[in-house]
């Protein structure tokens, strides 16, 4: 599969924003692991959902915050749908 993302450096993340269903599991899961609430006001991943405007559904915007931690990547392991993928390296 051609995967068309974006490297995100910080953390080896490639993000494919259009694949983005919008289930917030990375939030879930990110928020569960540091906070122990399901919470996705409190991950460390924001998910912008996209808007419907003159006829066309503008695309989600998915970024870490500062607090991210380096390395953790469980936000992809737990994306079913390969808007978050681990970068190989």
């Amino acid at each position: 599969m051609v995967l068309k993302g974006e490297a995100v450096e910080k953390n080896n993340i490639l993000v494919n924003k259009e694949n983005c269903a919008q289930c917030l599991s990375c939030q879930s899961i990110c928020s569960f692991h540091y906070t122990k609430s399901f919470n996705p006001l409190k991950a460390r991943i924001e998910i912008k959902h996209g808007h419907f405007k003159e006829g066309l559904w503008s695309s989600n915007e998915i970024r870490f915050t500062d607090e991210c931690k380096e390395n953790c990547v469980l936000c992809a392991r737990y994306c079913s749908y390969d808007a978050l993928v681990i970068e190989e390296k």
